[in-house]
This record gives C-alpha cells, structure tokens and sequence, in this order.
C-alpha cells in the first residue's frame, strides 16, 4: 500500500491553528485519507485480507503520528507500547 499528498500539507496553516490560544493546549489535527480512484471491488478485496487490513491500519496509525507535535509523539509511543495486541 502506498500513501501519498504529504508535500500537500500546509504547514503554515497547521502551525497557525496549534498556536491560536497561547498556554493552552493546542488541537490535535489528523489527516484526511481518501481512497481516489478505488471501485468497489478494491474495497471488497481489502476488507477480505485481515492482512490488508492490518497494513492498512498501520500505515494510517503512522500517518497520524507523523503529524503529530512531537510533544504528543513520545505518549503516543508509550501509550502504544503498553495497549493490547491487535487481533
């Protein structure tokens, strides 16, 4: 699977929302996926391999982070590192 648009991310504007109010605590923001150009069979045929859809989950659950501030990185990883295994 394949991710792409991040050279799309306005960083000026990300950066402006996250200091709107000072001392408080900024929003957390995610990306927007979408799934250009896929029929419906490429839905169905991700949703019938638990392998595919693991990978899917990965790849967005890094996008998210990566999005991150980093103060928010370091609990995501410790938050991830002790919660239950997927199944």
């Amino acid at each position: 699977m394949q991710l792409t648009g991040r050279h799309d991310v306005d960083q000026g504007w990300l950066k402006d929302v996250r200091n709107v109010v000072e001392n408080a605590t900024a929003p957390l923001i995610v990306p927007r996926f979408m799934f250009h150009g896929w029929l419906l069979e490429d839905y169905q045929h991700l949703f019938a391999e638990q392998t595919l859809i693991n990978q899917l989950i990965a790849l967005l659950v890094r996008e998210c982070v990566y999005v991150l501030p980093p103060r928010h990185q370091t609990a995501h990883a410790h938050a991830h590192a002790h919660a239950p295994p997927h199944t």
